[in-house]
């Protein structure tokens, strides 16, 4: 069909994702999370699952929810708060986006 799969992107280098979230919230709240996936030679990557993950202390990574990619790559989702823990995204075997640690107060 012409689109590239995901091995495509695996080898094409230069992936990126970008994770904001909070520092710190309250305990059961919900917070919002946002960032973009980019590919250094064709930029914002649109329809993409991503995988948002969670880890409490030295847990393992546990998958919190799913979202896809819109225009020009950019994501958002909410996640509730369950205790400190740290956050990343990651579109499976081609890239991983930095840990955020959220301090629950």
């Amino acid at each position: 069909s012409g689109t590239a799969k995901p091995a495509w992107y695996a080898f094409a280098r230069g992936n990126h994702i970008t994770l904001a979230a909070p520092p710190r919230a309250r305990r059961g709240t919900r917070i919002g999370l946002r960032g973009w996936y980019t590919c250094a030679s064709i930029g914002g990557v649109p329809g993409r699952r991503l995988l948002i993950e969670r880890r409490v202390g030295v847990g393992r990574w546990r998958v919190v929810r799913a979202v896809t990619t819109g225009a020009g790559g950019a994501y958002a989702a909410r996640v509730t708060l369950s205790a400190t823990e740290r956050l990343r995204v990651v579109f499976t075997g081609v890239a991983t986006s930095r840990q955020r640690l959220v301090v629950a107060r």
